[in-house]
């Protein structure tokens, strides 16, 4: 199984509040603080990883929703021109 990497920042803390330091680096760091704002996470690796992730997900479930429809459409379609063919068989006979 996959483990799910964190966010960049919520490590960083994690590893300072154990440690006392991130890559050397205290929380008083600017390149660290950096890590908080929402510039920083948007320009993240990990975001733009986790955008590509959720995108591609989200275009497999509409595939497969659209692929459902149109069977389900084709299914409806052809019963009734099963239940057209057999009225008009009733009728002829």
């Amino acid at each position: 199984m996959q483990r799910r990497s964190r966010l960049p920042a919520v490590k960083a803390l994690l590893h300072i509040m154990a440690y006392g330091n991130y890559e050397g680096k205290n929380n008083r760091r600017p390149s660290v603080r950096e890590m908080f704002t929402r510039k920083g996470l948007l320009a993240s690796e990990w975001y733009a990883e986790r955008l590509a992730t959720s995108k591609a997900r989200h275009s497999d479930v509409d595939k497969t929703r659209k692929t459902r429809w149109n069977q389900q459409a084709y299914r409806r379609s052809r019963e009734a021109d099963l239940a057209r063919v057999s009225r008009q068989t009733i009728w002829t006979n």
